[in-house]
């Protein structure tokens, strides 16, 4: 019952300080705008696709190629963002303003799910250079396939596209969080304040705190009328 009664004043405190957490809640829905529209640098990705198929295209895929592929694809999640890879990019295809860790740095490797893919992503603040960088990427790594395991089973599915739009960007999400982070910060004050404040205000408190039974309350005067 005295868990029911704290929770109610606390809902009670809450309601009676809503303009409070209004203007909380406002006030953090501009700062999330100036953020999220001043303050983050805007990034592009960019993602080209391999698939692993048979080396010999003329004949049927077996289980066993199935298999090998399927060993074979977190090695070459490995090797495509390899020190190597990222180095005979940058020599081949001429990329004199950014150095291999850098590169390394906006690489990212991953597998399709239940799928012999590979998706080759670049995340740079130019569109251009991301696109350009996950195809060149890709074209090295094939052509380094042959020379580590004797198969020719990596192809580009799909080229990159320039992206048009900002993949770290998101509006409406970062204004959206910073408004629940005003409410909750807010909130979070008012029931701090209300455990912490041990002031008595109603007879209730008298009772609660010293178990004491009151027995009369003196109602408040106005003596200056």
């Amino acid at each position: 019952m005295d868990s029911e009664i704290d929770l109610k004043q606390i809902w009670l405190m809450i309601w009676n300080k809503k303009w409070m957490i209004l203007i909380v809640v406002l006030v953090f829905l501009m700062l999330g705008s100036v953020y999220t529209f001043y303050f983050v640098t805007p990034e592009y990705t960019a993602s080209t696709t391999l698939i692993l198929v048979k080396s010999q295209s003329d004949t049927e895929v077996t289980t066993s190629d199935v298999t090998l592929n399927d060993k074979l694809i977190s090695t070459y999640r490995e090797m495509a963002k390899s020190d190597k890879i990222i180095n005979l990019v940058l020599q081949e295809y001429n990329i004199k303003d950014i150095s291999a860790g850098e590169l390394k740095n906006k690489i990212a490797v991953t597998t399709v799910s239940d799928t012999q893919m590979l998706k080759i992503s670049i995340t740079d603040e130019d569109p251009k250079i991301a696109t350009k960088i996950a195809n060149a990427l890709a074209e090295v790594f094939i052509d380094q396939v042959p020379e580590y395991f004797n198969l020719n089973n990596a192809k580009i599915y799909q080229e990159a596209v320039m992206p048009t739009s900002p993949s770290n960007v998101n509006h409406a999400r970062d204004i959206a969080i910073a408004g629940i982070a005003g409410f909750a910060v807010s909130v979070l004050v008012i029931v701090l304040i209300s455990i912490i404040d041990d002031t008595i205000k109603t007879s209730k408190d008298i009772e609660d705190g010293v178990g004491l039974t009151v027995l009369a309350e003196l109602p408040d005067i106005d003596f200056d009328k």
